[in-house]
């Protein structure tokens, strides 16, 4: 079995775990293990852990924190391969096993586990595709003021509203920022999305959940001048100057649980 390992870098412990993993890996579980170029240069000083492309692989492996599986997924979207996340950070929800578990993770073991598809929201946005699994949000970047926000839900009447923004989350997302911002969570099967204003100022704003099928348009037109950005899995995209539209991707991300 082929595994192309994406290795949270930012730190000499990270770096040394990365070292620890890919040894458990080819020498006692006998996988065969390949890294980016970039990533061999930081953990061996060489490229002689590329040792394959990461099309060839049957296995893309997370080793970091969710922030990690987030970016990592990006990559595991793009070849349509299976995502196994390893939780060397902190919350690591996303992951299917800590990293101190790593020596149970036989080809057997993998073989069991269940591959989930999960939603992927395209955010069209100056031209360009993006592609969140956990959500899109349209903020305030500062605070201190609130900004108006206007979506619309296909050809429903426009909803208008203050507060510091909206969040749009796929299931997965829906147990995130969605979730902490007062948002209802979806069953990770079910063909939904969830729309969660944050901070409004008038209840009468409820939080929705929407056909998976939804064409969403937000706009904030009354507060470019207070700087509203456009954040994709907690990453900032740039401002909002314009309509964008937020949609469900007819792909899923294969994500091991």
């Amino acid at each position: 079995m082929k595994l192309f390992v994406y290795p949270n870098l930012l730190s000499l412990d990270q770096i040394k775990t990365t070292r620890e993993v890919i040894n458990i890996f080819v020498n006692e579980l006998k996988y065969e293990v390949s890294i980016s170029k970039e990533d061999s240069h930081k953990v061996y000083g060489n490229e002689d852990f590329y040792n394959f492309d990461v099309s060839e692989c049957d296995y893309i492996i997370s080793l970091g924190g969710d922030a990690c599986v987030l970016k990592t997924a990006q990559i595991a979207f793009k070849y349509e391969k299976p995502l196994l996340g390893i939780n060397a950070g902190r919350l690591g929800y996303l992951c299917a096993i800590k990293k101190e578990d790593i020596h149970e993770l036989t080809q057997e073991k993998i073989s069991r586990m269940t591959i989930h598809e999960m939603s992927v929201l395209n955010l069209d946005y100056k031209d360009n595709t993006y592609y969140a699994f956990n959500d899109v949000v349209i903020g305030k970047k500062f605070f201190g003021k609130t900004i108006t926000i206007d979506y619309q839900i296909n050809d429903e009447e426009p909803v208008s509203f203050r507060g510091d923004g909206v969040v749009v989350a796929t299931p997965l997302g829906s147990t995130g920022y969605s979730l902490s911002a007062g948002g209802e969570t979806i069953p990770i099967k079910e063909d939904k999305l969830a729309i969660t204003p944050i901070c409004p100022i008038f209840l009468e704003n409820p939080n929705r959940i929407v056909d998976g099928k939804s064409l969403i348009s937000i706009n904030s037109p009354f507060s470019y001048e207070n700087k509203t950005g456009v954040f994709v899995d907690g990453n900032y995209i740039g401002e909002l100057k314009e309509i964008v539209s937020v949609s469900k991707n007819s792909k899923t991300l294969l994500l091991v649980r």
